[in-house]
């Protein structure tokens, strides 16, 4: 029932796509392809889209931000309560990556092919297939084997 509720609002789900409980999906950007597996209480602002290619796995509590304050002036750095400046980009997350739980994936992001962001880690910018990233921000760990 939950899937049918979020494509009516406008995400695409493909074969087999896995969405548990407590999840905040904020609008009708997200797209997965198949086997993709997202844990509870994710959190997805989708002022831009989030895609996932087939076999993704997603930790529990992991956030997907999309959009951004543009800069202001000093009186109000967030510039939201004068202009409403609001920047989107989207994020990408590649076949077979694993993020695991509580990470934050920040706009414009890509997670490449293979990839595995650690536990908690904060991603701001993209990551290179078959890697292993950690950390705040988040930061090569190794290389991974890239056969299957």
């Amino acid at each position: 029932m939950r899937l049918i509720l979020l494509k009516f609002l406008g995400n695409t789900f493909g074969n087999n796509t896995k969405i548990l409980n407590g999840c905040h999906i904020l609008g009708g950007k997200l797209k997965t392809s198949k086997n993709v597996f997202i844990n509870r209480n994710c959190y997805f602002d989708l002022t831009g889209c989030v895609y996932f290619e087939d076999n993704v796995s997603v930790g529990h509590g992991v956030t997907f931000i999309t959009a951004s304050h543009i800069l202001g002036p000093s009186e109000n750095r967030s510039n939201h309560v004068v202009k409403g400046l609001i920047s989107s980009k989207d994020i990408t997350v590649k076949k077979g990556a694993w993020i695991a739980a509580n990470a934050t994936i920040q706009p414009g992001v890509t997670i490449g092919e293979g990839a595995v962001v650690m536990t908690g880690a904060v991603v701001t910018k993209d990551v290179a297939p078959n890697t292993l990233v950690a950390g705040v921000p988040a930061k090569l760990i190794k290389t991974l084997d890239g056969a299957a």
